[in-house]
């Protein structure tokens, strides 16, 4: 089936449509009647059928108000209400990084923040690509695993601060929205934030 549809598609793609041009006398019976768009909503008819529910999974707009994509125990915002409204740059911070050193520690047996190696490389295939392997070798990553860490902690901070541009587009009081006090200053945009770290 795949072979007459990439047929067709060329035939479509190539064929002239002009009344002048030489018309071709050969007949194919297995010729395909659909036209560009009939085919085209037939060869992704497998994904409309398979997508899962829209309830399960979540929109970016949900993972921009978390701030990441991470889910589970590993992630800042649990979604149970503990991450603040109010994220107090000065004393949240550490707090939060220390938490979340915590959880890894918990979750993987070992952590070492000051730890700058990559995953160790796995083998692609022995049998057929003997000595092929996949990863960074013994390479050294350029951020220990805290700083990770704290970068990824910034990051959702400033997705937080940018879900904001949502809510007011939606008329939301600015009291529901997400603000980092940094430097004494109540930031409710990224802009601010970064203006604030200067």
């Amino acid at each position: 089936l795949s072979n007459k549809l990439s047929k067709f598609l060329a035939k479509c793609i190539l064929s002239k449509d002009d009344d002048d041009a030489a018309t071709d006398d050969t007949f194919d019976p297995l010729n395909l009647d659909l036209s560009l768009m009939e085919l085209v909503s037939f060869v992704n008819l497998h994904q409309k059928a398979v997508t899962p529910d829209n309830g399960s999974v979540p929109s970016p707009l949900e993972y921009l108000s978390r701030g990441e994509n991470a889910a589970g125990d590993l992630a800042y915002d649990l979604g149970d209400g503990q991450f603040p409204n109010t994220f107090h740059l000065e004393k949240d911070f550490d707090k939060y990084i220390t938490m979340m050193e915590n959880r890894i520690l918990e979750k993987e047996g070992k952590y070492d923040p000051d730890d700058r190696s990559f995953p160790p490389s796995t083998p692609i295939n022995e049998r057929l690509l003997p000595g092929l392997h996949i990863g960074k070798g013994d390479l050294k990553c350029t951020h220990t695993k805290r700083e990770g860490i704290e970068h990824r902690l910034l990051c959702v901070l400033l997705n937080k601060l940018c879900h904001n541009y949502y809510k007011l587009s939606c008329d939301e009081p600015m009291e529901d929205c997400f603000k980092v006090v940094c430097n004494g200053k109540e930031c409710v945009f990224p802009e601010e934030l970064i203006q604030g770290l200067e």
